[in-house]
């Protein structure tokens, strides 16, 4: 009865782990002239915020999936907070960097 939310749960957070690893490995894909879905953007102004507007369709999909299943856990809200909160850090992190690197330039 769960198994099209299970599905596209993992979907979407599939996607969100891929368009992620693809915004962390931007610079070394390039210096390596190695495939990357985002180089066409790179290093235009508003490259993250584009990447961070992907991500988060991709995200509130998995979210709408989540809240569908009957998860009556009392930990349900760490799952919340992970999916909610959670997946942004690696984000804010890479976004971060870049920021700094771009400074000392």
């Amino acid at each position: 009865e769960w198994e099209q939310s299970l599905r596209k749960i993992g979907f979407y957070l599939g996607k969100f782990i891929y368009i992620m690893d693809a915004f962390d490995d931007m610079e070394n894909d390039i210096r390596d002239n190695i495939y990357n879905p985002f180089r066409m953007w790179y290093p235009e102004k508003g490259f993250d915020e584009r990447v961070r507007k992907i991500l988060m369709v991709n995200a509130a999909e998995c979210a709408r999936e989540f809240e569908k299943l009957p998860i009556v856990s009392e930990q349900v809200h760490i799952l919340r907070n992970i999916l909610y909160s959670g997946i942004w850090t690696k984000f804010a992190k890479i976004s971060d960097r870049r920021k700094e690197d771009e400074k000392s330039l």
